[in-house]
């Protein structure tokens, strides 16, 4: 039996249509917004030479950017920009560059790079971006990962400063210093040089425009592969005055000194089913290569896989002593 009689409400949505223009990169304007309050822009003007031409250097490069977030690609990277009159205006462009301006623009970016014009902005940028973060935020243990590498870039042998690397192939070398989440410091390898020359270049300068006017010299910790892990790289971190953690793993004295070492210097850290290992162990030590100048402390893990007799070797060298670390 009814007793009573329900009747759903009606809602009504209204809708204006605005002769207005639309975009779908509207997330855009936080990226204009974000460089706008960190002065990226301002710097860009203030860092590279007066342009002659329709565009100013700032007007393209920001084109660009604004492109390669929107999905553009290559040199038609300001392409998504030029036809979207509303991310146009978000950005704060009148105009983006056509595809042609863009290549010509490429050789004269290349060429502020390889003076270090691009180098020097990028670095005053990095510093501006972490000094407004919160210090906790950058901190590991105490430290703040200064972590550099490199990777190869899509390239042929047909294109100019092209490398081979073993079990990679042909390519581009792009070698990057990040401080803690900024990228701070990257280079594209120049002929006869690879990663380590890149690093060794770099590092200083991030030290110097970075680490030591924002006071993180001393609690930065510099992080590399085994790639680096060589007397001279050392030496040259070392002059650095920052901590460091670097893979030892290509120096055949590495395996050698692990393996030299007693029963009783190894802390068993027991089995690891997650890895397949049915033992590991940690221990400390030194090494000094020949000619080295002074030994170094070494840190060795060793393990035997499932159904494995012999151990397996690898460590790293640091300058990290337990008094430096945080109880």
């Amino acid at each position: 039996m009814v007793t009573s009689l329900q009747q759903r409400k009606t809602h009504t949505i209204k809708i204006e249509f605005s002769e207005e223009n639309t975009t779908a990169f509207g997330g855009l304007c936080l990226v204009e917004r974000l460089a706008s309050r960190l002065g990226l822009w301002n710097s860009l003007g203030e860092g590279l030479p007066e342009r002659r031409g329709r565009y100013d250097w700032t007007s393209i490069l920001k084109a660009m950017i604004g492109g390669l977030l929107s999905g553009s690609q290559g040199t038609y990277a300001a392409e998504e920009v030029r036809q979207d009159p509303a991310l146009l205006g978000l950005l704060g462009l009148e105009a983006a560059p056509e595809e042609a301006t863009v290549w010509r623009s490429l050789a004269a970016l290349g060429e502020f790079q390889l003076s270090g014009r691009l180098s020097r902005i990028q670095l005053q940028w990095a510093r501006r971006v972490l000094s407004r973060a919160p210090r906790n935020d950058l901190m590991i243990e105490g430290f703040v990962p200064v972590f550099g590498d490199g990777t190869l870039l899509e390239g042929s042998r047909r294109r100019e400063g092209s490398k081979y690397i073993e079990t990679k192939g042909w390519g581009l070398l792009w070698t990057t210093i990040f401080v803690g989440p900024v990228i701070a410091a990257q280079r594209l390898a120049a002929q006869g040089h690879g990663e380590q020359a890149c690093l060794s270049q770099m590092l200083p300068g991030v030290v110097r425009e970075v680490l030591k006017p924002l006071r993180l010299q001393r609690q930065a910790l510099v992080l590399l592969d085994s790639l680096h892990g060589d007397g001279p790289t050392l030496e040259r971190i070392e002059a650095q005055r920052v901590h460091y953690i670097i893979g030892a793993n290509k120096l055949r004295q590495t395996e050698a000194t692990l393996q030299e070492q007693p029963d009783w210097a190894w802390q068993s850290t027991g089995r690891r089913a997650e890895l397949g290992w049915s033992d590991s162990a940690l221990c400390q030590c030194w090494i000094q290569c020949e000619g080295w100048k002074r030994k170094r402390l070494l840190v060795g893990r060793r393990w035997r896989r499932e159904g494995e007799f012999l151990w397996n070797y690898a460590g790293v060298m640091t300058d990290l002593k337990e008094k430096t670390l945080r109880p």
